[in-house]
């Protein structure tokens, strides 16, 4: 057999190995960095929150949910610094409303449970994703415990700070002075008095008239 045949041979197990492990290389997804996305208005939302049961951060931050922890997604890497969810938004009803582009743009929808969980649902073909998102940092912690429901089909309602209570006291009568309270009498006696004397045992003034 030919020599370079033989070194053909040799290596081919080789190369039939690197093969599979490039095969195997997990390719970043396509989707847009943070840096691409432009941001909109903050929401009472906006923190860090865990997906369950993969256990990986997004950052909710002004319509846009930030990758922080990276995962492999259906054969795709979903790096850090990546956007998964645009167009992140409130609605009447109070759900919380956006487009998943991890999973191509489909309809994402959250709504808080009585745990302060969001109960995620993102609507995927045959059949849709569901899992919670567990707040871990929040920018707005009151925004979101007032929005823990305790029946269905609650409203949102904004933050607001309950105005200091100032206490009215109430007008203070000035006390009546005692000063002088008998010095009248004592004047209108002693001015029709003609012989006038001090008592040597009491020190006082007697009219002897």
């Amino acid at each position: 057999m030919d020599t370079r045949i033989k070194r053909i041979l040799f290596f081919m197990p080789a190369l039939a190995v690197l093969f599979v492990l490039q095969a195997c290389v997990i390719a970043p997804a396509s989707l847009p960095t943070v840096d691409e996305i432009s941001p909109t208005e903050p929401l009472g939302y906006d923190g860090i929150w865990m997906i369950s049961g993969i256990n990986k951060r997004l950052q909710f931050d002004s319509g846009r949910a930030v990758v922080l922890d990276p995962w492999n997604h259906w054969g795709f890497g979903v790096e850090k610094g990546m956007v998964a969810l645009i167009n992140v938004r409130t609605a009447a009803d109070g759900l919380l409303l956006a487009d998943d582009l991890v999973n191509a743009g489909s309809a994402w929808r959250a709504s808080m449970n009585t745990n302060g969980r969001l109960d995620v649902t993102v609507e995927t073909s045959p059949l849709p994703i569901q899992y919670e998102l567990i707040p871990v940092t929040l920018n707005y912690p009151e925004f979101v415990q007032q929005l823990t429901p305790t029946y269905a089909g609650y409203s949102p309602q904004s933050v607001t700070v309950p105005a200091p209570v100032t206490a009215t006291l109430p007008a203070q009568t000035p006390a009546p002075s005692n000063e002088g309270e008998f010095a009248p009498e004592r004047e209108d006696a002693f001015d029709q008095c003609v012989d006038l004397v001090v008592d040597p045992q009491t020190n006082q003034q007697v009219c002897l008239d």
